[in-house]
């Protein structure tokens, strides 16, 4: 067989069709400096009939951009992230860029490796959604030369580009919902007390709920330890009880546990959990919970990176929304 025909065409080949210099092709291709119309229109029907594509790694190293964007989240099981990548590769496609999603299996060495190899390789920026990451290593990250923006942080004072949500406000949002329910008394599941997000969602909780009288439990942040919490709350176990929970996945582990006891929810007891995953939607009685807009709050995190790596003029900061979503396992009054 003929290897001509299989050859791709250089910038080089462009140059000797048009009978310009590789320099004046170039101009045309990165849209940059003066070339004259009738060079132009040469160049451009060259390249057409030698259907002549720049390489990409050659422009990504001349251009010393990948078109890349990084993506840190602690555990990519956790049923929170979906929604919020979805938010974040929607955007970043509308831009031209190509989305590396880096897993950090609940491992804080992981995900240091996968940021000092996106910052020092590969990516033109990176959004981190782990909040765990965030906290551990903010100074670190202030120091970085790559633009970082944190997705979902719980900084209201941020000196990083940053999507802010308020957990404490979220707390206080799910504890006035049991008590305007008429809950009585109240109890809280919280997640690791090393997590600031946790605390915070606990502390609005309890001054949602108008008592400093709520027995806490402290647990892992998942279904099992939603479980583990019934046993550990045996004690307050009564009708009239509003369980709030630091997310969905340990209100739905809990509230299955109570159920398995012979409690009646919501008529005994009620439940709220927090993010608004899909599998609250298909439980019974289905949850309520506090809805933090992750799909949203992905895309603007993508928006807030494009306007730092164009070192434009564009927002570096979103104050995200949350809303109650109000189900069967709060609705005594139905």
């Amino acid at each position: 067989m003929d290897a001509e025909r299989f050859k791709h065409p250089t910038i080089s080949d462009v140059a000797a069709l048009a009978g310009v210099s590789t320099a004046t092709v170039s101009r045309v291709l990165g849209q940059s400096g003066y070339v004259s119309g009738s060079a132009r229109a040469r160049i451009e029907a060259a390249i057409a009939e030698l259907d002549y594509r720049p390489s990409s790694v050659a422009q990504s190293l001349k251009q010393r951009k990948t078109n890349l964007v990084g993506v840190i989240v602690r555990d990519i099981h956790h049923p929170y992230y979906p929604s919020l990548i979805h938010g974040i590769e929607t955007q970043a496609q509308e831009y031209g860029y190509s989305m590396i999603l880096c897993n950090g299996m609940n491992d804080l060495a992981r995900e240091t490796k996968y940021f000092d190899y996106l910052a020092s390789r590969s990516a033109d920026g990176i959004i981190i959604a782990s909040s765990m990451f965030q906290h551990k290593h903010y100074d670190y990250l202030c120091q970085s030369r790559t633009p970082i923006v944190l997705a979902a942080s719980d900084d209201l004072d941020s000196k990083l580009p940053a999507i802010v949500n308020n957990p404490f406000q979220m707390g206080v949002m799910a504890g006035k919902h049991l008590r305007e329910s008429g809950y009585e008394t109240f109890a809280y599941i919280c997640g690791p007390k090393e997590l600031p997000t946790a605390i915070a969602r606990r502390d609005g909780f309890i001054s949602g709920v108008g008592t400093t009288d709520v027995k806490v439990v402290y647990g892992d942040s998942d279904y099992e330890s939603g479980q583990r919490a019934i046993t550990q709350l045996e004690s307050v176990l009564t009708s009239g009880l509003g369980i709030g929970a630091t997310n969905d996945q340990t209100a739905i582990g809990a509230m299955q546990a109570a159920q398995r006891l012979g409690y009646r929810v919501p008529d005994d007891i009620g439940f709220i959990g927090f993010d608004n995953i899909d599998l609250g939607q298909f439980t019974s009685p289905t949850l309520s919970t506090i809805d933090n807009n992750r799909h949203l709050v992905g895309m603007q995190a993508m928006q807030v990176l494009k306007n730092v790596i164009d070192k434009n003029d564009g927002p570096r900061h979103f104050n995200s929304t949350s809303t109650l979503v109000v189900r069967g396992s709060t609705n005594r009054f139905r």
